[in-house]
């Protein structure tokens, strides 16, 4: 998937449902099987037709919940994908109805010819308490002989197995360029917010900058709400839009140029916000660790009043924001992604790093 999601390029993912046969204990949006109704193929069809609008969006996803839940749905807006706009279509899935590989083979076929490019597929400790390891090769072998490029993610705790020991466990077609893996950190939301109790969540991130889909993934929800990155930490922090009630080009334009969201997608995260915060005084956040930037990128943005503080000043510098924004994404997501050696990009804008988190002597940088 990575060839149509590179530079400036964005892409827009329907949950169409929180429905899913699995109930996993880390799940962020508590997805169980009958959670919740699903798009309707009218309401998914106005934000597809939304997305035409946008220069910049470059693929189609369908997510959940499971999305393989609502087949016939699915087929009918892959069809109506390729019909209108030929975007390149991606799915995340589980894998549950993968029950042999002829029948992997039979369910993705139709997707295919469509234009379906790519599957996220869930691997992890947390998906195989409901989704036998049988049914995952079944989906990947079906996938790879059809041309798919296939990503295998898994989510890990202090406890769980992670990429190196499903590679073992799996019996895949190997090796394939297809086939790519990648292993993340569990965040304390949803139902993982019990993990985080129980001691099971690593905090090893503290801030810096660091790469995030931050306005290059635009998430529809079941509601039709709109979330300008694929963080489930993000959900409802910060009021977007509604694709229901508003057109999508007018959300997502207005969003590409808010000055906090720009802030988070040139810095990978919530660097600069801690960063100012601390000149400010709330130095809390940048002594904090977290396990990931989403993590701490939902700690700062649900304290309305930390960021009333610096919401002004990130307002005077939104031109600075935007072009470092662009400049971001055109060196994580296009020249590192052909030159990896070429290290991570950071803006170098009005703000210096507070040493340690504390407060610089003297006057803010707002003054």
């Amino acid at each position: 998937m990575e060839e149509w999601f590179t530079g400036h390029s964005q892409m827009v993912c329907l949950l169409l449902s929180w429905n899913c046969p699995a109930a996993c204990r880390h799940c962020g949006y508590h997805c169980a099987p009958q959670k919740g109704p699903a798009i309707t193929a009218d309401q998914a069809k106005r934000v597809i037709d939304g997305a035409r609008q946008l220069p910049m969006i470059t693929g189609i996803g369908w997510a959940g919940g499971e999305p393989f839940l609502h087949y016939a749905l699915m087929l009918e807006l892959t069809h109506y994908v390729k019909q209108t706009c030929g975007f390149p279509l991606a799915i995340s899935t589980n894998a549950y109805w993968a029950t042999s590989r002829e029948r992997a083979r039979e369910m993705l076929l139709p997707l295919v010819d469509s234009g379906l490019r790519g599957l996220l597929v869930s691997v992890d400790d947390f998906h195989l308490e409901f989704v036998p390891p049988e049914r995952i090769e079944n989906c990947v072998h079906a996938a790879v002989e059809l041309g798919l490029q296939c990503h295998l993610q898994s989510i890990v705790t202090r406890t769980s197995r992670g990429v190196e020991d499903f590679k073992r466990l799996l019996k895949l077609p190997s090796p394939s360029p297809l086939i790519q893996w990648h292993e993340g950190p569990c965040k304390p939301t949803g139902r993982a917010e019990e993990l985080a109790r129980a001691n099971e969540l690593p905090f090893p991130w503290r801030n810096r900058p660091d790469a995030c889909s931050m306005l290059k993934t635009w998430i529809v929800n079941p509601c039709g709400d709109i979330s300008p990155c694929c963080g489930v930490p993000f959900d409802g922090l910060r009021e977007i839009g509604n694709a229901f009630r508003q057109p999508l080009a007018d959300i997502v334009n207005r969003a590409n140029v808010d000055p906090v969201l720009n802030a988070l997608a040139a810095y990978g995260g919530p660097y600069l916000l801690i960063e100012l915060l601390a000149r400010h005084g709330v130095t809390s956040y940048a002594q904090r660790s977290y396990t990931c930037n989403c993590h701490a990128c939902q700690a700062v943005l649900s304290d309305a009043h930390a960021m009333a503080l610096i919401e002004d000043e990130l307002q005077e510098h939104a031109l600075e924001l935007i072009a470092s924004r662009v400049l971001a994404h055109e060196q994580r997501w296009g020249k590192q992604a052909v030159e990896p050696e070429a290290g991570l990009w950071v803006p170098d804008l009005w703000s210096k790093p507070c040493p340690d988190g504390k407060a610089p002597d003297g006057p803010s940088i707002a003054e």
